[in-house]
């Protein structure tokens, strides 16, 4: 997954995450979220991931939703309709999907959208668990960066709010 993450909003606009400085986020989200993936799955989890994000969602205070955030992201440039395989086949030599797997994966990715406020609520829940537990550094997770992160994931929330979204995705790119 690279790094650049975007928040796309049901009005039309995209925002990329930054900081208050302007500086791009979201590459310590990345592999934050994928590790949330994981665990929410509950598919071949690793004993690490287990234990480190059950350390966590015991913590939590919406620990039903704690997974929502998990559902809330995707990755790549999936802006086709399902009749352009062709157009994705030769934009994207070394990806190999069959129609199939090109339209299920369009249909998922349409899914994904949340309501902003949910979103926004679980990113800052989050942001206070993070500040709160001091947890070990991990593959998935750097105490400074990903804090960082998230903190510019809920004001670049804000900002599409403020644009009158009410429905977005997080996008990675």
């Amino acid at each position: 997954m690279s790094t650049a993450a975007f928040i796309e909003t049901n009005v039309g606009k995209s925002f990329r995450v930054q900081d208050a400085e302007g500086r791009q986020a979201g590459k310590a989200l990345a592999p934050f979220l994928l590790a949330l993936a994981t665990y929410c799955s509950a598919n071949n989890v690793s004993t690490e991931i287990q234990r480190w994000f059950s350390k966590l969602q015991a913590q939590s205070v919406e620990p039903a939703s704690f997974c929502a955030l998990a559902k809330a992201f995707y990755s790549g440039d999936w802006n086709y309709s399902e009749d352009e395989y062709n157009e994705f086949v030769r934009n994207s030599p070394g990806l190999p999907l069959s129609h199939d797997e090109f339209v299920k994966t369009l249909r998922q990715v349409a899914q994904i959208w949340v309501d902003i406020e949910s979103l926004h609520s679980i990113v800052n829940e989050f942001i206070r668990l993070l500040q709160e537990i001091r947890l070990e550094s991990a593959l998935w997770y750097d105490p400074q960066w990903t804090l960082l992160n998230f903190q510019a994931l809920s004001q670049t929330l804000s900002k599409a709010r403020e644009h009158g979204a009410n429905r977005v995705r997080i996008k990675f790119v």
